[in-house]
């Protein structure tokens, strides 16, 4: 069946991830889907203990947060793309 819609009302918004958990969660971000399964392993593989896992924390963060913001600037900063879809 076509969930898409019931996800989308739940978690409040069109973009993944989004996980629902056995206990009927809806988490709809990257960080705390992350730190939710690593709370649940006995050794935590997504944010390990020690340098790894500080080095994987800022990498989420930075591609989580702030690549995203990279992307759409490049996308439409050029004046061609912004005339052409300001003009309709």
């Amino acid at each position: 069946p076509d969930i898409a819609k019931e996800i989308e009302d739940r978690s409040g918004t069109h973009q993944i991830p989004v996980l629902i958990t056995p206990e009927n969660w809806c988490i709809a971000d990257t960080t705390p889907i992350f730190s939710m399964l690593d709370s649940r392993l006995s050794v935590p593989r997504f944010y390990p203990r020690g340098i790894v896992g500080a080095l994987s924390a800022v990498t989420e963060e930075y591609f989580d947060e702030w690549a995203a913001r990279w992307c759409i600037h490049t996308r439409w900063q050029t004046t061609e793309e912004t005339a052409q879809h300001a003009s309709g």
